[in-house]
């Protein structure tokens, strides 16, 4: 998986945790930041393959919190 793809990711689910702690679990936790991360994971020189499994591991990693 492409390194920037992967931080991009990291960095949303790291937003989503700490806006978790803070506020509390609420439903659509993380997915609220998807069309961001769809936007700078498509900015990015990838195949169109590669970005579906960066989506993927973004839906699973939201999954987690």
């Amino acid at each position: 998986m492409n390194k920037k793809a992967k931080d991009i990711v990291d960095k949303a689910i790291a937003k989503a945790i700490k806006e978790r702690d803070r506020k509390g679990y609420r439903e659509n936790l993380g997915y609220d930041q998807r069309i961001r991360v769809r936007d700078e994971v498509g900015e990015l020189d990838m195949h169109y393959i590669e970005k579906c499994d960066v989506m993927a591991y973004f839906d699973s990693e939201c999954d987690k919190i």
